[in-house]
């Protein structure tokens, strides 16, 4: 629930960084073009202004409005119906011709001058002669309903284009924040079930020593010499186990950790079996193999190994035979035993899991051997893996990479 929780948290923080970033491009992007149009706007007024002003014939003060507008020599093409309104003015400020219906606001007489209205923009451009004399004024207006058009076709363009923006960023950041941080709960399903593995486990030799310790002090002058020798022998056996399992949760947690620190170096397989069927005392273990060499940290092959063999000699029967194989760095160890089903071979290197939880702990050890066997073979770069059926034995391979001749 938790990470749920941060999941959602990460999404709407990634979701307001990219709405304020959007935010930031679309009014960028709307300034840029606002202004493109009004310069543009602005150029097509000044054209215009200077393409009636050579079409006003000036002479003997008297003045001829040309129906077509020229710019020097080249025609201008301009739609008068787009334009809006054209005015001519004496140096009074009279207006002289008109052409178009859009009103166009009052103002003065300033040279060069834009004015905007709330429906059209006018521009003002003084007529001179070649002594300098100002014999009028060409004023032009256009409506401004066109280009405030087009930019409310921008704006929803913009709010378009941002509201499916953040649609597919919150589909996709949803499923990527899930995916990123599957690991952590994964980490967080596993550390739950871990803690509560380990609390029980510790609980029993806990309670064990504890109970052992108070009944003790409790008849402490009543009690004979052996009975407080078999008290003192339970507590030893229950610091034992505890002090197994606490060396054993120390080694998985080395082994999913501590992995740049390992030393491979080949490893003869022969002599390693050979070594682990000595240290176990049995000639129950068969080798069906020789001559091959793999990469592997020494301490933990022989931990692997040493740990395969324990429980394919323990779940089989007394005379059976265990056999240990290799070809091309897997190593199979084989045993005839009572063997697993398809659900205990997917858990069986889960921490604390037991395939049979009764006659495990009546057989000692906390249900960590495989699991840390896993890891460790994980650690070296390798892998390891069962197969089994119920009453048909057991093979567990383990992968490791060969050695360079």
């Amino acid at each position: 629930m938790q990470l749920r929780r941060a999941r959602l948290h990460l999404l709407l923080l990634n979701l307001g960084s990219l709405l304020l970033l959007l935010l930031l491009i679309s009014l960028g992007a709307y300034g840029l073009l606002r202004r493109q149009l009004y310069a543009r706007l602005e150029q097509d007024l000044l054209l215009t202004a200077h393409a009636v002003t050579f079409s006003v014939e000036h002479e003997h003060s008297k003045f001829d409005f040309s129906e077509s507008i020229h710019l020097a020599d080249r025609p201008l093409d301009i739609d008068r119906d787009a334009l809006g309104s054209t005015e001519w003015l004496d140096p009074q400020g009279r207006v002289v011709a008109r052409r178009g219906s859009l009103p166009i606001p009052e103002q003065t007489l300033q040279p060069a001058s834009y004015v905007f209205s709330k429906d059209a923009c006018s521009f003002t451009l003084p007529a001179a002669d070649q002594s300098g004399h100002i014999y009028g004024y060409a004023r032009v207006a256009v409506p401004l309903q066109p280009l405030r058009r087009q930019l409310s076709e921008l704006v929803h363009l913009l709010l378009a284009t941002g509201a499916f923006t953040m649609a597919l960023a919150a589909a996709l950041g949803w499923w990527w924040t899930g995916r990123s941080l599957r690991p952590l709960q994964e980490a967080y399903d596993d550390l739950s079930m871990f803690t509560g593995s380990v609390s029980h486990e510790l609980r029993s030799p806990l309670t064990a020593m504890l109970t052992q310790c108070q009944s003790l002090l409790r008849h402490y002058e009543r009690i004979d010499r052996e009975e407080v020798r078999q008290g003192l022998e339970e507590l030893s056996h229950s610091t034992q186990d505890m002090a197994r399992l606490v060396n054993d949760l120390l080694l998985l947690a080395q082994a999913r950790r501590n992995r740049s620190n390992l030393v491979l170096e080949a490893q003869d397989l022969t002599e390693v079996v050979n070594s682990l069927r000595a240290q176990l005392g049995t000639e129950r273990i068969e080798c069906q193999s020789a001559g091959e060499r793999v990469v592997a940290h020494r301490p933990y092959l022989l931990l692997i190994l040493r740990n395969l063999l324990e429980n394919a000699l323990h779940y089989s029967e007394p005379d059976s035979p265990v056999r240990v194989s290799w070809s091309r760095g897997e190593i199979v160890v084989s045993d005839q035993g009572v063997g697993l089903s398809e659900e205990a071979c997917a858990r069986v290197f889960e921490p604390f899991w037991r395939a049979d939880r009764a006659r495990a702990r009546h057989a000692g050890g906390a249900g960590l051997g495989l699991a840390i066997a896993h890891s460790l073979a994980e650690a070296m770069d390798g892998h390891l893996s069962v197969t089994s059926q119920p009453g048909r034995g057991s093979q567990f391979r383990l992968r490791l990479p060969l050695a360079r001749s």
